[in-house]
């Protein structure tokens, strides 16, 4: 196998993993968004029951 091949495709690996750890940490902050969003809702409801 040819250095540059070798050399290329470490690139393409890494590159591949740069993205998809910023993809599953972007999927992890928009569950916590969601979490909280959620858990606000589910408070406001609460209010409005108790009101």
């Amino acid at each position: 196998m040819p250095m540059w091949m070798l050399r290329w495709g470490l690139r393409a690996w890494s590159l591949l993993g740069a993205a998809g750890l910023l993809l599953l940490a972007a999927f992890v902050l928009l569950m916590l968004v969601m979490r909280s969003l959620l858990a606000a809702i589910a408070q406001r409801d609460e209010l409005e029951v108790v009101i």
